[in-house]
């Protein structure tokens, strides 16, 4: 079972939306859904990329098209499973700087 160490709610939120949906997504679409800028879901889809690729599924990006996350369905429910399990709390930038600092030392 992969340990999942630091994840925003935001991005729990992005990646639940992105297994629940079988097709591409739009970043529009996701953006709506989650009440917050393009930008910001471009952003959060790099933040995700790592936690994507331990559960050894792809993050797959299409230019004009959408996003999805594709894989094993069991693996995608097993990943939902362990976001459930997470305790969330929102972190400063200061914090969120010193926990991704040690997690890279």
């Amino acid at each position: 079972e992969v340990l999942i160490t630091f994840i925003s709610s935001r991005e729990k939120m992005l990646i639940e939306a992105l297994i629940e949906e079988q097709e591409e997504v739009t970043i529009k679409q996701l953006s709506e859904k989650i009440d917050v800028s393009s930008r910001t879901i471009q952003r959060d889809l790099s933040n995700i990329q790592s936690i994507i690729d331990t559960y050894q599924l792809k993050l797959i990006r299409k230019s004009g098209v959408g996003v999805q996350i594709i894989g094993k369905e069991q693996i995608k429910q097993e990943l939902v499973q362990q976001l459930k399990k997470i305790m969330l709390r929102e972190y400063t930038l200061e914090e969120r700087n010193y926990i991704q600092m040690s997690l890279r030392l």
